[in-house]
């Protein structure tokens, strides 16, 4: 899958959860200190995207995504490891 289409179903998925319109073009910013998720944001993004992806991303997955490019990174490689089984 292309990362534009990543990015925009990212976006997509951040705008509903944070109730504002987001565009993720800025692929080094913080998803808490420059997007604004929180806890519950983060949980709610992880389970769309899942769904969005049909990956799996458990909590450990979670703990090195500080910034867009680190979930993205992270996407792309769940959607290649899913496409090897």
């Amino acid at each position: 899958m292309e990362k534009e289409i990543i990015i925009s179903k990212l976006s997509k998925i951040f705008s509903e959860v944070l109730e504002e319109k987001i565009t993720l073009d800025n692929l080094d910013a913080n998803l808490v200190d420059d997007i604004g998720l929180d806890s519950m944001g983060f949980l709610e993004v992880s389970v769309m995207i899942q769904r969005e992806f049909d990956i799996s991303m458990p909590s450990e997955d979670w703990e090195n995504v500080k910034t867009v490019s680190d979930l993205l990174t992270t996407i792309e490689r769940k959607i290649s490891e899913n496409e090897k089984k």
